[in-house]
This record gives C-alpha cells, sequence and structure tokens, in this order.
C-alpha cells in the first residue's frame, strides 16, 4: 500500500496529485498521514509559485479556506 501511496508523488500534475491525495484519504482514512503530507506538499509548492488560495482551491476542486487548511496541515 504505501508503494502505491508514494506513486500519488510521481503525478505530475499538481492538481491531479492533490486530488488523488484527498481521494485517498476520504477513502481510506486509515493511511491519513503520507496522503496528507503529499497534498499539503503540492499546495504549498502552488502557493511558493505564486498562487493564492482561491485560485488553489479551485485548482484542486475546494475552496479557498480549505486549501488555507491545507497549507497550514489541518
Amino acid at each position: 500500500m504505501r508503494a502505491a501511496l508514494r506513486g500519488l508523488e510521481s503525478i505530475q500534475d499538481a492538481a491531479v496529485r492533490a486530488q488523488a491525495a484527498g481521494l485517498v484519504l476520504r477513502e481510506w482514512p486509515g493511511e491519513g498521514t503520507l496522503p496528507k503530507e503529499i497534498r499539503q506538499q503540492t499546495v504549498d509548492a502552488q502557493h511558493q509559485g505564486g498562487m493564492d488560495f482561491p485560485e488553489i482551491g479551485q485548482l484542486i476542486g475546494t475552496d479557498r479556506s480549505r486549501a488555507w487548511r491545507i497549507w497550514k496541515g489541518m
């Protein structure tokens, strides 16, 4: 399972990577640590790249406040 989760990191498209990590978190909540880290790192990379939280939220299919909470690790 961990190898499959590590495969999420190889997804080139940031939006798809964050959405896939979110799907894993919803479907298998017990596997939360790694997908959560991947999603958080993806949101951080987008933010560091100049995107604001409303843009990030739209990109990953959520709202700006949820994008911010993901970024903060909440």
